[in-house]
């Protein structure tokens, strides 16, 4: 009997709302199982697909790439025959999927002679007529970035670029310490070229830029 209902307790309409209710129970649980079950099937199917594609040889021969690669690493056979290089940082993923090399270079300006790094990182900032000073450093990363390709044919892909480009003002033959340097310059890079730069003094930053070509132009906009 409904609540509320004031029937005898053999009224006939409560007596179908009761027995209706169980099937319609039985339905949802029904539905809700299948979903559930669904849910499953489709994580284990996606769980095996991704395991056999990382046991076919398109991803064997770029894990055995980096673990090759990081081995002569360690063995001392990357020869840094650069005089500006400072140190090396690398980054793999738990995966061996991507493999990310750093190397921290810093070139004194003036100098009787650049090596090749200098040579770039000074090239780049006289294009966007950024030459540093007499007795300033500039410190820079040179990043490797190696993934697996998407291209079967490929073997892998590289992407190299410059990072973290950054000067100061120091007397020379002083030791730097970039984190510890309250003045300084940063300039951003994206794709090949200078986007912008931020100046800082007591690490406030003070002003910042955007480089700009229009018609073979260089702008620099204050922002």
């Amino acid at each position: 009997m409904l609540k509320g209902c004031i029937c005898s307790p053999f009224c006939f309409i409560c007596s179908v709302n009761r027995y209706l209710l169980i099937p319609t129970l039985l339905i949802v649980l029904v539905a809700c199982t299948n979903e559930r079950q669904s849910d499953i099937t489709q994580t284990k199917d996606s769980l095996s697909e991704k395991k056999a594609i990382e046991n076919s040889s398109y991803y064997k021969d770029f894990r055995a790439w980096v673990n090759d690669t990081l081995k002569q690493i360690n063995k001392g056979n990357n020869p840094t025959e650069d005089e500006a290089f400072l140190s090396m940082d690398i980054i793999q993923s738990p995966d061996s999927m991507e493999l990310v090399i750093r190397k921290l270079y810093k070139v004194d300006i003036p100098s009787n002679s650049y090596s090749p790094k200098a040579k770039e990182i000074i090239s780049l900032l006289k294009e966007y007529d950024e030459m540093p000073a007499n007795g300033n450093t500039i410190i820079f990363y040179d990043v490797h970035e190696y993934h697996r390709s998407m291209i079967p044919e490929l073997k892998r892909e590289a992407y190299s670029y410059y990072d973290n480009i950054r000067v100061f003002a120091t007397r020379k033959g002083n030791k730097i310490n970039p984190n510890q340097q309250k003045n300084r310059t940063e300039y951003s890079y994206l794709r090949g070229r200078l986007s912008g730069k931020k100046e800082y003094v007591d690490n406030r930053e003070v002003a910042s830029y955007s480089f700009i070509r229009q018609n073979n132009i260089l702008i620099k906009r204050k922002h």
